[in-house]
């Protein structure tokens, strides 16, 4: 065979055999195509529902105002707000309607979190700093929160909740658990109703729908178990290093309230201690850890006192409430009927600290521990044999 013939052949055979092993290339068409257009329908998708108010204050389908570690960030940025409710758990149930009624916030928003350790805290309020004149900020100090991990959140943050970029753009927009889960949750909280629909009740952990229970036994089941939860790891960095402890909450103090409040001397902070069970005491009494805790609050009010746009309250000597186990559902988390108390109690100018109260206060508290540490067995959370 002349040799062009053969190259010829040649070339005729490997062009039936390509043919036959590679796919026409419609068929990739269509395939990058439907994806194109999957990815559109579930961007537009996230954009016109946005669960996390990214884009808009009021979405086309009225979120779910649940996960406030993911929407906190969003709002911030989005909703139009003069006043801050700040902090931990012991925040999450206040209403926002309350709080325009008795406090008189003008436009009040939540920046609660559960677990909200200070650099949380801090990162959210300089966030609301940096976007809107911010008039009055009600928040707690949960002391042994600051012994937490310098810098550290209670859930990590994921990094597409503060930035605009392209990237985290698409993070956000073509995000399988945001179409998908998040959608889907909100849906099923419009099918039953859920309290936490009303922006007033934002993140609150007892919508007032009775699914949240409360009582006696709640809590000294709660009590049991706390020796190997929320107070043993401060305990155990106490007798580690109790100076290098001390050294690490008053930092944190420092660098992420009262940062906040020097730096921003037109906005009045309104701080409270949150009335703990007596049971929370007694476990600190147990673990020696009382006065210390004590001492540590009574240095950070002496700091706040000083300073003119801070008033501070403090719930934690109310025997009546520390020792009604009615209201608890476990040794620190209370009912929202405390919450709206402690509103009354602000706005009446009530368990107002002073350089005069802490004192008393300490005692106070001291004593319930000790009384309460005669007659409740930590260990098994029954009284003890007479």
């Amino acid at each position: 065979m002349p040799l062009p013939t053969a190259l010829i052949a040649l070339h005729a055979r490997l062009t039936a055999r390509l043919s036959a092993e590679l796919p026409d290339t419609r068929w990739f068409r269509i395939a990058v195509g439907t994806a194109c257009l999957l990815l559109a329908i579930c961007g537009l998708t996230v954009y016109v529902t946005d669960p996390y108010c990214r884009y808009h204050k009021t979405p086309a389908l009225a979120p779910i105002y649940r996960d406030e570690y993911r929407m906190i960030p969003h709002m911030l940025n989005t909703w139009d707000y003069d006043s801050l409710v700040a902090g931990t758990s012991m925040c999450l149930n206040f209403s926002l309607a309350d709080v325009r009624r008795l406090l008189h916030y003008n436009k009040p928003i939540k920046i609660t979190a559960k677990g909200c350790r200070p650099a949380t805290h801090h990162l959210f309020c300089d966030m609301a700093f940096k976007k809107r004149e911010i008039h009055n900020i009600l928040t707690t100090i949960d002391i042994p929160i600051l012994a937490k991990e310098p810098g550290s959140h209670f859930i990590p943050l994921e990094p597409f909740l503060y930035s605009k970029s392209l990237l985290h753009e698409c993070a956000y927009l073509f995000n399988a658990d945001i179409v998908f889960a998040a959608n889907i949750d909100t849906i099923k909280a419009h099918m039953k109703g859920s309290g936490l629909l009303n922006p007033d009740l934002m993140f609150a952990s007892d919508d007032g729908r009775g699914e949240v229970h409360y009582g006696k036994e709640r809590a000294l089941r709660a009590m049991r178990n706390i020796r190997g939860g929320e107070l043993q790891w401060v305990s155990d960095l106490k007798r580690q290093d109790p100076e290098a402890l001390t050294r690490r909450m008053m930092r944190a103090f420092e660098e992420c309230y009262l940062s906040d409040i020097q730096a921003h001397p037109e906005t009045q902070f309104t701080v409270f201690y949150a009335p703990y069970s007596y049971l929370c005491w007694i476990c600190l009494l147990q673990e020696d850890m009382l006065d210390y805790l004590l001492g540590i609050k009574a240095r950070v009010t002496e700091m706040l006192l000083a300073q003119p746009n801070v008033i501070v309250f403090d719930f934690q000597a109310e025997v009546g409430i520390a020792t009604n186990l009615n209201y608890y559902k476990d040794t620190s988390h209370f009912s929202p009927e405390i919450n709206l108390l402690i509103l009354e109690r602000i706005a009446a100018g009530q368990n107002r600290c002073g350089p005069g109260t802490m004192a008393a206060n300490a005692e106070t508290i001291r004593a319930m521990a000790r009384q309460g540490a005669s007659e409740i067995n930590i260990k098994t959370g029954s009284s003890k044999a007479r």
